[in-house]
């Protein structure tokens, strides 16, 4: 009876060493999936900084092109409103030029 329990205990020990090392595989198998899926998150992660670096270069050059196409607009605007001014002023002289016209 003693060397069954004794054999019994042995066997249940053997179990939970069998158990314990296949957990201890199942944690490692795990670990290196983690590892990997956390190397490939860092690679995805680079990869997109990298990408938001060069559309944040690419929006800061937009800008300053939009910024340069505002002040040449306005410029623009402000030659168009001047020949407005001479075009009206020249528009006054000729019904002048033709009122004098016909009064002579």
């Amino acid at each position: 009876m003693v060397k069954q329990k004794i054999q019994n205990t042995i066997t249940l020990r053997k179990t939970s060493v069998s158990i314990i090392s296949a957990c201890l595989i199942v944690a490692l198998s795990l670990s290196t999936v983690a590892h990997v899926q956390a190397d490939e998150f860092d690679e995805k992660i680079r990869a997109l900084t990298q990408q938001n670096n060069r559309t944040e270069g690419q929006l800061d050059s937009l800008e300053s092109q939009a910024e340069n196409l505002e002040q040449v607009i306005a410029k623009l605007q402000s030659r168009i409103n001047g020949i407005q001014v001479q075009i009206n002023e020249n528009r006054a002289s000729i019904k002048q030029l033709e009122g004098q016209i016909k009064e002579a």
